[in-house]
């Protein structure tokens, strides 16, 4: 029984991993069907744990199943369908990404551009926050008691992005939205802490940059006021402190 879908007919092959992008996809098919494609780690045919499953579909001709094929490992792929045509299957094999996976994340800068590639990136599965299948690459940056803005040039394509603080084994998901040329994300680093960034969306550029925080920022510094004194304030500086201050128990 394929403990991926179990309830079709199935095809079975092999690969051995050299640590490439390995890709899946319909080619050159011109009626209207889908395929489901099961990976697997190889081991005794009875003792199979599904690594990542997904269903290809002809109308979708950019629609790929990946995964990172390991050095030294060895994988079966299964194929199902329930549809009677010939299936054409391409494999495609990439360079992986440096950054395609959060035990690779590269440094954010504290203040500049940053290139981001996104192509030939995996999904996600099962990470808070986002999408099943998402596409994307990894960043990380550690707090210093700041605030982090970033946005994206006028013009270019915008960027989704899903902060998170923890550990890539354990991540919590704290913050999700998206940088364009009108939108900016904003998040208070608290020092001590690390966060890792998850980037999806097209082929862009990310601008980051760094502000201190106010003296008053938080409520245990707050500032007096007096009378007859005006204060100018520039809130578009600043993040939420993330407190629910009028809610009463």
């Amino acid at each position: 029984t394929n403990p991926c879908f179990p309830y079709q007919k199935d095809l079975w092959y092999e690969t051995a991993g050299i640590g490439q992008l390995l890709s899946f996809r319909l080619a050159n098919q011109t009626d209207n069907i889908s395929v489901d494609v099961n990976i697997f780690e190889k081991k005794d045919c009875n003792e199979l744990v599904c690594l990542k499953r997904g269903t290809l579909y002809s109308f979708l001709p950019d629609n790929t199943l990946d995964i990172i094929a390991e050095a030294n490992k060895e994988y079966l792929i299964s194929i199902q369908s329930h549809y009677n045509q010939p299936v054409n299957i391409l494999t495609l094999c990439n360079d992986v990404l440096v950054n395609d996976l959060c035990s690779g994340a590269i440094t954010l800068p504290s203040s500049g551009m940053t290139e981001v590639i996104v192509e030939n990136s995996t999904s996600e599965e099962n990470t808070p926050c986002l999408s099943q299948f998402e596409r994307g690459v990894w960043y990380t940056f550690s707090g210093n008691d700041s605030i982090l803005i970033l946005d994206v040039p006028t013009n270019l394509p915008l960027l989704n992005l899903s902060l998170f603080e923890g550990s890539c084994e354990q991540l919590i998901c704290i913050k999700r939205s998206y940088a364009s040329g009108n939108e900016i994300f904003k998040w208070f680093a608290e020092k001590g802490k690390t966060y890792y960034l998850f980037v999806s969306g097209e082929n862009s550029m990310l601008r980051s940059q760094t502000i201190p925080l106010a003296l008053n920022h938080f409520c245990a510094s707050s500032e007096a006021v007096s009378c007859g004194e005006t204060n100018t304030i520039f809130f578009k500086d600043y993040a939420s402190s993330n407190i629910n201050f009028c809610n009463s128990s």
